[in-house]
């Protein structure tokens, strides 16, 4: 019975794999996270110590892609949010960074002509010239069956505010001689643009005593934009004292 349906499994597995034999490829690979990161693709969860995940035999679409880290009371914190558009019978290599994402999309080779695309993107059998772009897209000099993929790239998925704008107003921030000046500029960005969690503790770094960390930390959570990621605040703190008070004000919020 147990070798049955230990049978049966492989079975299932293998006609999983094959119900899109002329699908796509997709790579995702994860770059500036921890290692072992939660890579959640189309709500399927995947986790690999190189943070590298390969599918094959996807049908062309859009594949909403999460990246979730642990917190420390075990739930999953989302740190990236985008969509990658996979193109019919192509090879889609994504790569996320810490605040972007670049995709490319190159070609599968026929499936019944036999031409294929060597390491230096040139096919055999038909002659191919790269697009003026250069990311993967081809045009053909000869007319063919195979249809022309161009490159996809998915518009940077930002949690809080824009990177640069948010160097310009570290920058205000520390401008300022005092920490009651600090704290007043602070609130001031905070209360009037999307901030996150982890921008919010770096705003904390920039204030002299544990006091204004923590009137920081408090005015700050009602405006976070990604609140499951609050915890990140707690590492700025000097005493556990200012965590314990931070978690009390949370909970009665």
């Amino acid at each position: 019975m147990k070798t049955f349906t230990t049978t049966l499994a492989l079975v299932l597995t293998a006609t999983v794999m094959m119900a899109f034999p002329n699908g796509s490829q997709l790579t995702v690979e994860v770059l500036g996270h921890r290692p072992n990161s939660l890579i959640v693709i189309n709500g399927q969860k995947y986790s690999s110590l190189q943070n590298v995940v390969n599918l094959d035999g996807l049908m062309p679409g859009n594949y909403p892609v999460q990246i979730l880290r642990p917190t420390h009371w075990g739930d999953q914190g989302v740190v990236f949010n985008g969509t990658i558009q996979v193109p019919g019978r192509s090879s889609v290599h994504a790569v996320i960074a810490r605040n972007r994402m670049t995709v490319d999309a190159v070609p599968l080779a026929h499936q019944h002509g036999g031409n294929y695309w060597d390491g230096n993107g040139q096919s055999q059998g038909t002659t191919h010239i790269p697009s003026p772009n250069g990311n993967g897209g081809f045009v053909s000099t000869l007319p063919h069956h195979q249809p022309v993929v161009q490159p996809v790239v998915c518009p940077p998925a930002y949690i809080g505010m824009h990177p640069e704008a948010f160097v310009g107003a570290l920058e205000s921030i520390k401008a300022q001689w005092f920490d009651s000046d600090r704290i007043r500029v602070a609130k001031q960005i905070i209360r009037t643009n999307p901030i996150s969690s982890q921008q919010i503790a770096e705003i904390m770094q920039l204030m002299s005593f544990e006091s204004s960390r923590l009137e920081i930390a408090k005015f700050s959570y009602q405006f976070a934009t990604d609140r499951e990621n609050f915890f990140i605040v707690n590492d700025v703190f000097w005493f556990s004292s200012s965590v314990r008070e931070l978690d009390r004000f949370i909970n009665r919020c």
